[in-house]
């Protein structure tokens, strides 16, 4: 139970960070939430991963999880960017008008089943396809989206498998004072070196060597973040809280954010911001209450 908490609290902070990284924010502040954003949540995911459940167990647990709830999202976003009649479709199919997040729910849902197939070379299967990923994204090798991002995706979420079997996490707790100093500074320095930073949805890598490492640094540094929060029961409470309604939030945020736009202004650019944001969590900490009292199998639950 302690562990589901800190990786609740963890997803909190990396749910936040996602919601702050589609604002309109200074660029070297983007630069760093998305060296490391949408990695976390694929460690963090596969940090779960058992091999005792068999194939068709993982796949009816995930088709409620994650594909019912990519279902009704995708269809509630098309409603919604109707009504606001905006006229921007992605041409990529796991996505719908600007709320480009839902393509993290099929792709963690390929990936696990993937994983789970390849289980007995999860280490080389693991490898190969973070290896192929980096080359290809910087190389441009192959551009079809769907596969480049179950590379991504399979990769990510194995190394969050192999991380659990070795119990590389302890490591972390014993010395979490060091790391989340050190994991802070080098995530910081990282992203102020490679520009553009690392953009899974599109392939982008920016520097073959130093993005992996800013995906190394920013993940521990939430983890071992995460760990202090534990110390206050506040933070531990709201955090914690919002890492377990992660779903939600990744599947809304953008399409909210986008009536923000449109709705609310002021003279100043500033206050504007404020207002929009205020609003938005505002509208989700509703959205929250009332999917976890009546649409709980809506949100995987």
């Amino acid at each position: 139970m302690g562990r589901i908490v800190e990786f609740d609290i963890a997803k909190g902070i990396g749910i936040i960070l996602v919601v702050i990284g589609h604002q309109n924010i200074p660029h070297s502040v983007t630069n760093w939430i998305f060296s490391f954003h949408m990695p976390l949540f694929f460690i963090l995911s596969g940090f779960f991963f058992s091999s005792k459940r068999k194939f068709y167990e993982i796949f009816k647990r995930r088709v409620k999880s994650l594909i019912i709830p990519y279902v009704f999202f995708y269809a509630l976003n098309f409603i919604l960017f109707c009504f606001l009649r905006d006229n921007y479709y992605s041409s990529f199919s796991f996505s719908i008008g600007q709320n480009l997040a839902l393509w993290f729910l099929p792709v963690l849902f390929l990936s696990e089943l993937l994983i789970k197939l390849s289980y007995n070379y999860r280490f080389s299967f693991t490898f190969v396809c973070f290896i192929y990923s980096i080359i290809n994204s910087y190389f441009s090798l192959f551009e079809n989206q769907i596969f480049n991002l179950l590379l991504w995706g399979c990769s990510l979420y194995g190394i969050g498998v192999l991380i659990r079997e070795n119990d590389l996490l302890n490591i972390i707790k014993k010395r979490k004072k060091i790391f989340v100093v050190f994991s802070f500074i080098g995530s910081i320095t990282i992203s102020y070196m490679v520009s553009p930073t690392l953009n899974i949805l599109f392939n982008e890598v920016g520097n073959p060597i130093l993005t992996p490492l800013g995906i190394f640094f920013g993940c521990i540094y939430i983890y071992s973040l995460s760990l202090f929060m534990l110390k206050c029961n506040i933070l531990k409470c709201l955090l914690s809280r919002l890492g377990a309604n992660t779903l939600l939030v990744l599947c809304v945020h953008q399409v909210l954010y986008a009536y923000m736009q449109k709705y609310i202004f002021c003279d100043s650019y500033m206050m504007t911001v404020i207002l929009r944001i205020i609003g938005l969590w505002i509208i989700m900490i509703i959205l929250i209450l009332f999917f976890n009292k009546y649409l709980r199998f809506v949100i995987g639950k």
